[in-house]
C-alpha cells in the first residue's frame, strides 16, 4: 500500500514541474471551451422555445 502512495507522490512531483512550462494555456483553452459550450447551449435552449411557443406548452 505504502507504494502506491509513493507512486502517486512521484506523480504529483512530476505534474507539479511540468505546470509552470504550460502557464496559462491551460486557463485560456477552458475558458475558450467554456464560451463555445454556453453558445451551443444558447442556440439550443431558443430552439427549444421557439418550439415550445409553437405547440403552447410554455407558460
Amino acid at each position: 500500500m505504502t507504494d502506491y502512495i509513493i507512486r502517486f507522490g512521484h506523480l504529483c512531483t512530476r505534474f507539479f514541474h511540468i505546470m509552470p512550462k504550460i502557464g496559462n494555456k491551460y486557463n485560456f483553452f477552458m475558458i475558450i471551451v467554456g464560451f463555445i459550450a454556453l453558445f451551443i447551449w444558447l442556440g439550443v435552449q431558443s430552439k427549444y422555445t421557439k418550439e415550445a411557443h409553437k405547440n403552447g406548452t410554455i407558460e
